[in-house]
């Protein structure tokens, strides 16, 4: 009876522990997808920010060009 108890402390150790590492590993996936996010998120506004500059340098070259030439 010794023995089956002891073998199934073992087991239940080794159960929690493989249970923690898969949760490790999923923590990691997730943060792993949460940074690719955020890398794909700052990109995003990066591009947008210079869209918006770039249309901003355009406008008030016109309003430059039309006062020169009005």
């Amino acid at each position: 009876m010794k023995s089956f108890r002891a073998t199934a402390a073992i087991m239940a150790i080794a159960i929690l522990f493989s249970l923690s590492t898969v949760q490790a590993g999923a923590f990691e996936d997730a943060s792993e997808a949460a940074r690719e996010s955020m890398r794909s998120a700052q990109e995003a506004a990066l591009k947008l920010a210079l869209e918006q500059a770039k249309l901003q340098i355009g406008k008030k070259g016109a309003e430059n060009g039309a006062g020169l030439s009005g």
